[in-house]
């Protein structure tokens, strides 16, 4: 089971080893709160959340859970 998590929390962002395994970060599109993962991305990366970490947050957990293959890697 993974939890979804928005990267304003500051438990991520203070302590995201502890919840490395258990999350996946996921829009909450449609309501008006919303942010993009670049700006998820953005927000952990000033709160000096690792790269390492990041990928496995924004979909290798994802990934695991699934059992699906990635096709493609986006860049910014």
């Amino acid at each position: 089971m993974m939890l979804g998590f928005d990267a304003e929390e500051r438990l991520i962002q203070k302590l995201p080893n502890d919840f490395v395994e258990k999350v996946v970060w996921g829009s909450r599109y449609p309501h008006h709160d919303t942010t993009s993962a670049w700006d998820a991305i953005e927000t952990l990366g000033q709160a000096r959340v690792d790269e390492a970490t990041l990928a496995q947050m924004f979909g290798g957990n994802a990934v695991a859970q699934f059992g699906v293959a990635l096709e493609q890697a986006v860049l910014q």
